[in-house]
């Protein structure tokens, strides 16, 4: 733990910093379970008849509602020009795009292989790092 809590810090510090550290591992477990289960959830869409796109859009929708209910409970205002909300925009389409490519995969592939297929991304973003 010498490496996470400096000598010499306050006895509060350090706990706040400890916390902060089991927040995150918390966090990131919670984001994996929440990744692991939708392809499996896409999946038993596509068999029931529902398409990739509607199934998305109720994906989008379910967490846009979410969101937004979690910055009025915080009181979160989001303020940005005109020149930041062109590239969420910009950022939002591809994302969307993306999203619907590996829905449709699971028309075609299982579950299991597109996942291991999907997860291989970090190689890319070592190669195209070198590009931009």
């Amino acid at each position: 733990m010498e490496n996470i809590v400096s000598v010499g810090m306050e006895q509060n510090d350090k706990i706040m910093i400890l916390k902060n550290r089991y927040k995150g591992i918390l966090s990131i477990l919670i984001s994996t379970l929440g990744f692991s289960v939708i392809p499996i959830f896409a999946r038993l869409g596509l068999k029931q008849g529902y398409s990739s796109s509607l199934l998305l859009f109720y994906r989008f929708l379910f967490a846009f509602f979410i969101f937004y209910f979690y910055l009025k409970l915080t009181k979160y205002r989001i303020t940005s020009d005109k020149k930041m909300i062109k590239k969420i925009c910009i950022v939002g389409i591809i994302y969307s795009l993306q999203c619907l490519c590996y829905f449709s995969a699971f028309q075609y592939i299982s579950v299991s292989l597109g996942a291991i297929i999907y997860n291989t991304y970090p190689i890319f973003t070592i190669l195209f790092s070198k590009f931009f």
